[in-house]
């Protein structure tokens, strides 16, 4: 791919994520859930799965968190190591 069809590519891309003034209202399919809030965690999937544990309000540990989804075993060792 030339290097003018990539950033054509790109410029289509973003105007694909620009929202019309139209259509930043809440429709009636949206819904803002009030209390649900995004968790800062160093694996930010497992902060967003924590905020939805949280506003559902089920009491999860982080250790029983990061254990259940595999991250607690995941581990980045130089080779030789």
């Amino acid at each position: 791919m030339a290097a003018a069809d990539q950033r054509d590519g790109a410029k289509d891309f973003q105007k694909m994520r620009l929202v019309p003034p139209a259509c930043q209202k809440e429709t009636s399919m949206e819904r803002k859930l009030e209390n649900l809030k995004w968790q800062p965690r160093w694996i930010s999937f497992l902060g967003c799965i924590k905020g939805c544990l949280d506003y559902l309000k089920l009491d999860v540990s982080d250790a029983w968190l990061y254990g259940a989804t595999g991250h607690a075993f995941a581990f980045n060792l130089p080779k030789g190591a």
